[in-house]
């Protein structure tokens, strides 16, 4: 039996299309967000609803990837659904059962809504002026020549600047959940 191959990160056309300039703002802004969603460790915005499963740590604070809780619809732990009354949430991001949580791996899943339902103004920004940070590299600013083979491309992607990493900073989930 053959499997099926997998899907390629980036295509021949999206190549060809990209070193045209066609899509290059789209490819380029997709690429920031993405980085700064990497960064940030999370969506950040638009508020949406998402099915957490988390490893239990044995303690009364579970703490999910998110700083911005907008409601829980339900918790299962070890597959039995909690009843409200069992627990309580904070908006940033933790969840506390005063009985305790159980120490299980992928123990529990917690289904909420969560993220910013505009982008704060501040991580906007962010996107916009990394943005045009990486629209002004051209695609083969830099070359190489391994061989006879020569390759181009700009220097290093997204990189986004410290001043702009103490921005994200305040968005980033700060701990190892």
């Amino acid at each position: 039996m053959t499997t099926p191959a997998e899907p390629e990160l980036v295509t021949a056309e999206d190549l060809v299309a990209f070193r045209s300039g066609s899509g290059i703002e789209e490819t380029r802004l997709a690429g920031v967000i993405s980085a700064i969603r990497g960064f940030c460790e999370w969506h950040v915005a638009p508020v949406k609803t998402e099915t957490m499963t988390v490893d239990g740590n044995g303690h009364d604070v579970l703490l999910l990837r998110t700083h911005r809780i907008v409601s829980v619809t339900s918790v299962v732990e070890n597959g039995v659904t909690l009843d409200p009354s069992a627990y309580e949430w904070s908006a940033k991001g933790m969840l506390r059962k005063r009985s305790g949580w159980t120490d299980r791996w992928r123990g529990v899943v917690v289904t909420l809504e969560h993220g910013y339902p505009v982008v704060p103004d501040e991580v906007k920004a962010v996107v916009l002026d990394a943005t045009t940070q990486v629209l002004a590299t051209e695609p083969d600013a830099v070359a190489e020549k391994i061989g006879p083979f020569e390759y181009s491309g700009s220097a290093g992607g997204v990189q986004l600047l410290p001043n702009q990493l103490a921005v994200l900073a305040r968005y980033k989930i700060g701990w190892g959940a």
